[in-house]
């Protein structure tokens, strides 16, 4: 393979670090099905041979214990966000904050995320550290690359310090590092070579190697497209909403007679109590209840003909009810109405 057609370039705004495949007709982003918010959208490349490597690195991360583990990253300049599987919050024990927002992606298929969480991010050579807040989903994308790559060896990538080292075999996407953070990550170092074979960046983790690029295996290749997106407008509507009260509430019939009750009769006296006349069911059968309030009244009265003193208490009592106008002797009463007992609270059982 001719070395000479390998160049360098410094410039950083070099259109072929978007990472992504541009043969696609989708945009470099990541779909997702709602509602398992799962990221990951395919094609097949018609063409034998040809296969399209995205951008990956190997990270250390640390859990709550200081214990590192290894994760499998992929740079995405078609994601505003930067994305971390829950398994993988899960197995770092890192901490969850709440978040409302929507992740829109391929197809305007949507989603929401699981939350939020922050950790620090080292080169597997190195102990410099790098901060990163990342959303949570269930799932990002298939494993990268989606088959293995069986490729000759391209001169313009030798002896360099791949961040992947194995970029060429399938594994599973940890975390997806968007462009709100991607381009503090990159440096301006861009090696290519000749026509199908991997553009190298740099990046302050070591090379990644991406592009379309032309293999040994003449299977049909399969080429996930990434694509995210945070609809924050939305999701800001939908708080409020959640937020404020209905503009309108339908009564029952009941509650309706209960409003117009209050609106009709309550009012405020002197004293600056509010005052309110009671809603009372209509057509309500209680059962036969005179007989028994007839029952309790007169074995009230025998037991006071045993205390003179309060069987007159009682008594002053109800004719202060009738003077005052509480109470007044029923006549003609239809036997459908409700008879309440009375009772004297204060007597007391003479001792013997």
């Amino acid at each position: 393979m001719d070395t000479a057609n390998s160049q360098s370039s410094k410039n950083s705004d070099n259109p072929n670090i978007t990472l992504l495949a541009r043969h696609s007709s989708y945009s470099a982003t990541a779909a997702l099905s709602a509602p398992e918010a799962t990221a990951s959208d395919t094609h097949s490349d018609a063409t034998f041979g040809q296969a399209v490597l995205l951008a990956t690195a190997q990270l250390r991360a640390c859990d709550i214990n200081g214990k590192q583990h290894v994760l499998r990253v992929l740079f995405d300049s078609g994601s505003h966000s930067s994305f971390i599987t829950e398994a993988c919050v899960q197995r770092l024990q890192l901490a969850k904050r709440r978040s409302e927002v929507i992740v829109s992606g391929i197809g305007c298929s949507k989603g929401k995320v699981k939350g939020e969480t922050s950790l620090l991010l080292t080169p597997m050579e190195g102990t410099e550290t790098f901060p990163l807040s990342a959303f949570v989903l269930t799932k990002l994308t298939e494993s990268l690359p989606a088959t293995k790559i069986h490729s000759s060896k391209w001169p313009h990538i030798e002896g360099l310090k791949l961040a992947d080292p194995q970029y060429y075999l399938p594994a599973r996407i940890d975390l997806i590092i968007g462009s709100d953070e991607m381009y503090s990550l990159l440096e301006t170092e861009v090696i290519k070579g000749p026509p199908n074979t991997p553009i190298a960046q740099k990046t302050v983790f070591g090379w990644v190697l991406f592009g379309k690029l032309t293999t040994l295996d003449k299977s049909n290749n399969t080429s996930p497209c990434i694509y995210s997106d945070r609809d924050l407008t939305k999701a800001v509507i939908k708080a409020w909403t959640l937020d404020e009260l209905p503009e309108t509430r339908y009564f029952t019939t009941e509650e309706t007679r209960c409003e117009n009750l209050f609106e009709t009769t309550h009012r405020r006296n002197t004293q600056g109590r509010f005052i309110v006349h009671l809603p009372f069911r209509e057509n309500i059968k209680l059962g036969d209840s005179r007989a028994i309030a007839i029952q309790c009244w007169l074995r009230m009265e025998r037991r006071l003909e045993l205390n003179n003193e309060h069987r007159e208490q009682y008594h002053a009592f109800l004719q202060d009810m009738l003077d005052q106008g509480h109470m007044e002797p029923a006549s003609n009463v239809p036997s459908s109405n409700y008879y309440m007992p009375r009772f004297a609270k204060n007597y007391k059982r003479p001792v013997a």
